[in-house]
C-alpha cells in the first residue's frame, strides 16, 4: 500500500517526495529489523510504520518541505493530466 502512495506522489508531480518515501521503504526492508510477516520478518505492522517514520526523517532526509497541502489553482482538475499513468521517476537515477 506504501508504494501505492509512492506512485500517486509521482503522479502528482511530486516526484522530490516519492522518491524520499520509496528510498525510507527500501532502507526499512533491506535492514531487516523491522519487516512485516508478509514480508518474511516478524515485526508487526505498528513496528513497521515506526521504522518507516524515523527512517523518513533521518537527518537530512525530510519528508518534504512545508507547503501548502492544496497548491494547485482551483482550477485545477484531474482531466487537466494525461489519461495515461506516467512511468515512475523516482527509479530513474
Amino acid at each position: 500500500m506504501i508504494l501505492s502512495g509512492v506512485e500517486r506522489l509521482d503522479y502528482l508531480g511530486e516526484q522530490g517526495a516519492a522518491r524520499r518515501l520509496y528510498e525510507a521503504l527500501r532502507k526499512v526492508i533491506l535492514e531487516g529489523k523491522h519487516v512485516t510477516r508478509d514480508l518474511g520478518g516478524s515485526a508487526g505492522t505498528h513496528a513497521y510504520a515506526e521504522a518507516l517514520i524515523k527512517a523518513l526523517f533521518r537527518e537530512g532526509s525530510v519528508v518534504c518541505p512545508m507547503t501548502p497541502p492544496f497548491s494547485r489553482p482551483a482550477s485545477y482538475s484531474i482531466s487537466n493530466r494525461r489519461r495515461e499513468f506516467p512511468s515512475p521517476s523516482y527509479r530513474r537515477t
